[in-house]
């Protein structure tokens, strides 16, 4: 059968998935950097106005910084009229984390 070829070049890059779905691993990973983006002023906390999904663009995500690959899901929202760009899943965490994090 073979090892998906996502799977195959995480493990020839020396990422161990272990167990944990792949979006839960980058929430993890990404919940940090969303948070300390949101303390900084990076990040805004007012909620999106505008938000669209589809295929990802290769353009870096908002919350974690890492590149949002073709094969990703990329959400786009609008918010004071700057464009972000967000994988799925740190969009969805930074959507929950701009009302909990101090200002």
């Amino acid at each position: 059968m073979g090892i998906p070829y996502r799977d195959q070049a995480r493990r020839d890059r020396g990422v161990n998935l272990g167990d944990a779905p792949v979006h839960q691993l980058r929430a993890q990973a990404g919940e940090d950097t969303i948070r300390e983006r949101l303390r900084q002023g990076r990040l805004p906390r007012e909620a999106a106005q505008l938000v669209s999904a589809g295929a990802g663009s290769g353009l870096p995500c908002a919350g974690c910084g890492q590149e949002i690959l073709h094969t990703d899901q990329q959400w786009e929202c609008e918010v004071d009229g700057c464009r972000l760009q967000f994988h799925q899943v740190c969009y969805l965490v930074w959507d929950e984390e701009r009302d909990r994090t101090e200002r």
